[in-house]
């Protein structure tokens, strides 16, 4: 199975890094859904964590397409990009679609899992 994650190290911020996305999201034509704060959801019930967050992206077009074509895809949607703090570092993982072609073999997804996983690298490149 092909990796399932587009990772790389930033030196910005937490919060510098998650603006950095959101804005890249817009800019390759993508929609943010939903920031979840992750370490304020967990502080909520009584657990510390390090900052993180995660970050609902979607291309409606695309989802669209998928959608009519099997439903099952919205097990999936929406991607995801994971920023969070690590070791000093700020991380940066867009979820990438390729994996979902092994979960759902009749689905002919080669068409536009490129233009998606190249749109999420290029938004996680994004924040460094």
């Amino acid at each position: 199975m092909k990796d399932f994650h587009y990772t790389r190290t930033s030196r910005k911020s937490v919060e510098e890094a998650l603006n950095l996305v959101q804005d890249a999201t817009i800019r390759e034509g993508f929609g943010v859904l939903h920031v979840h704060n992750v370490t304020e959801a967990l502080k909520k019930k009584g657990f510390e964590l390090f900052p993180a967050y995660i970050v609902e992206v979607c291309q409606p077009q695309i989802a669209h397409q998928l959608i009519t074509i099997d439903p099952l895809i919205l097990l999936f949607l929406p991607c995801r990009i994971a920023v969070f703090s690590e070791a000093g570092q700020t991380v940066v993982s867009a979820q990438l679609t390729a994996p979902m072609e092994h979960y759902i073999p009749g689905l002919n997804y080669s068409e536009v899992s490129p233009i998606i996983c190249a749109a999420l690298q290029k938004i996680v490149d994004a924040a460094l």
